[in-house]
């Protein structure tokens, strides 16, 4: 019953704040789904790119089914094994693998041999699984909340396929290579991060507010019981003294 009662306080406090910086709270979450998923979005907008470049077009889809079997692969590993690790940690192991699939991917182009096309698929590999663990733990982080908290992540989510292939496109159209494609976002991994760690103390806040309204009312139930105490010592006194009398 306490454990209920100190979710929904929390889950107040939350959502008072929210109604206080509401746009900040959106952008914040729909930063975190868009560059979620952007990753996920520019390995498959790149896919034929990618296999040409290594004479390998007939196995384009490759990249495709790597990005959709691991990150499922995550999903299943995350629901038996990773579901008491804290948030902000499975955050940090999601912003090493971007930052890996990134890099990994981004060097492959440099190949000029047919290896380079393994560890580019190599590198979609670690990005099914970056997205994939992303969503599940921010969802779980938001589950319980308001839908209007949690607006944002979806339309986020939404937009990284937008963003994702207008960058793509845009950063072709100026003749840049695949190396500067993928290598130019990594500083979105850092962004992701600092976004999440925000929402996070906003938690921690809200978790220190519950506490404190705690202390305060366990106070004064102790201050409450003491008045009686000494009002019924009184009362006592007082029937003695008219008995004596």
């Amino acid at each position: 019953m306490m454990d209920t009662t100190d979710n929904e306080s929390k889950k107040s406090f939350i959502v008072e704040d929210m109604a206080k910086r509401k746009r900040v709270y959106f952008w914040v979450l729909f930063a975190l789904g868009a560059i979620n998923n952007t990753g996920y979005v520019l390995v498959n907008s790149s896919a034929q790119s990618l296999s040409k470049k290594f004479d390998e077009g007939q196995f384009m889809g490759v990249f495709q089914f790597c990005l959709i079997f691991f990150g499922m692969f995550v999903k299943f590993v995350n629901s038996r094994y990773l579901l008491k690790i804290r948030h902000v940690v499975k955050i940090g192991m999601v912003v090493c693998l971007q930052l890996s699939a990134y890099t990994i991917i981004g060097c492959s182009t440099l190949a000029t041999e047919k290896w380079g096309f393994f560890v580019a698929i190599f590198g979609s590999m670690i990005m099914g699984m970056a997205s994939s663990l992303g969503e599940v733990t921010i969802v779980g982080f938001l589950k319980g909340f308001e839908p209007e908290i949690i607006s944002g992540w979806g339309s986020g989510t939404g937009f990284a396929g937008v963003f994702g292939a207008g960058y793509n496109l845009l950063l072709r159209l100026y003749h840049m290579s695949d190396f500067i494609v993928f290598i130019a976002v990594v500083p979105l991994s850092g962004v992701y991060f600092l976004f999440f760690n925000w929402l996070k103390n906003r938690m921690v806040e809200a978790t220190n507010q519950t506490e404190v309204m705690e202390k305060n009312d366990a106070e004064e139930a102790n201050i409450n019981q003491t008045i009686s105490f000494e009002n019924f010592k009184r009362l006592k006194s007082a029937l003695r003294l008219s008995l004596l009398s």
